[in-house]
């Protein structure tokens, strides 16, 4: 038992590294313009990868609490990028010649923690109907 604890504990941490990596990576990607003038890469970024990260983490671990993982991550990276003592940020919260981009930064501040969220939800209700399965309560009643 005190084995399964640590592997879903080293899970839990290497998806909050992934987490930080895909919002630092996002936050670099709000100003990016696809063709025509496309905006919004980091939104699917930030959404989509942290959904995916603890979608796919939380199942493989068995472990709701590791779903999160990616999106405080993702949270702890983006707040550490949105804001500066000098004023500086990567985020930008307005710009006047283009306030297309101060929208998607505006939106990717919320983008992660949707994907964390989704991602949360739908392991602990996938995993609750797992442990309710006839299925599982028959491996019990073998294991006992």
């Amino acid at each position: 038992m005190d084995r399964d604890r640590w592997l879903v504990v080293a899970t839990a941490a290497v998806l909050f590294l992934l987490g930080a990596l895909l919002g630092l990576w996002g936050a670099f990607l709000v100003p990016l313009r696809l063709f025509g003038g496309v905006e919004g890469l980091a939104l699917l970024v930030g959404a989509g990868g942290v959904f995916l990260a603890g979608y796919f983490g939380g199942l493989g671990s068995g472990s709701g609490a590791t779903a999160i993982a990616p999106g405080v991550g993702w949270i702890i990276a983006v707040l550490a990028l949105g804001t500066s003592r000098g004023g500086d940020v990567v985020l930008p919260g307005s710009l006047s010649k283009d306030p297309g981009v101060a929208v998607v930064g505006t939106a990717y501040l919320a983008s992660g923690l949707v994907g964390m969220l989704a991602a949360a939800w739908i392991v602990t209700r996938r995993l609750r109907r797992r442990e309710a399965s006839p299925a599982a309560s028959a491996r019990r009643n073998d294991e006992v």
